[in-house]
């Protein structure tokens, strides 16, 4: 039953060779990623908030105002999505960390302690570009209630490509 369990999800997360970051996997807590998503998943709500309150303000707006408000609203959208995607990145690893503890057999446990150590690398690289992203961002954004909201998913995706250095 557990092989079964243990090959279903190694089809389910590909089937590419682990070879990178070995001991990460071992080390990854569902805990300390919960840490991690919370403050993107928080970062992420606000986004998406902000998204909306601004396609609700661009309805009556025409010419020059509509094209500002447009790029503000693209850099937004360009935030949020870079939060939804890290955020997908983290929670991926981190069910499969659940599923890791809830093995038995040492040696199940160290195929998917494998993968983990893949995924957490990519979340890693992911974490780091969508930081750089942020970044840039920031100073392109008009409103200071917008440059906060992407300043503090910028911090969480930092917080995240630090707490995953491990695992290069």
């Amino acid at each position: 039953m557990h092989r079964t369990l243990v090959a279903l999800v190694a089809l389910c997360i590909g089937t590419n060779t682990p070879a990178q970051a070995a001991g990460c996997g071992q080390t990854l807590g569902a805990e300390n990623l919960a840490h991690l998503i919370k403050p993107i998943t928080a970062s992420e709500k606000n986004l998406n908030d902000h998204v909306h309150t601004l396609a609700d303000e661009m309805r009556p707006l025409t010419g020059v105002a509509f094209d500002r408000a447009e790029v503000e609203f693209n850099h937004m959208r360009m935030a949020l999505d870079s939060a939804t995607h890290l955020r997908s990145k983290l929670l991926l690893i981190r069910n499969l960390v659940i599923i890791r503890d809830q093995m038995l057999d040492r040696r199940d446990r160290l195929l998917l302690e494998s993968y983990l150590s893949v995924y957490a690398n990519e979340a890693r690289s992911v974490s780091r570009i969508e930081y750089e992203a942020a970044t840039g961002l920031l100073g392109k954004l008009s409103r200071p209630g917008f440059a906060v909201e992407v300043g503090q998913y910028r911090d969480a995706a930092s917080a995240a490509a630090n707490a995953l250095q491990s695992c290069e």
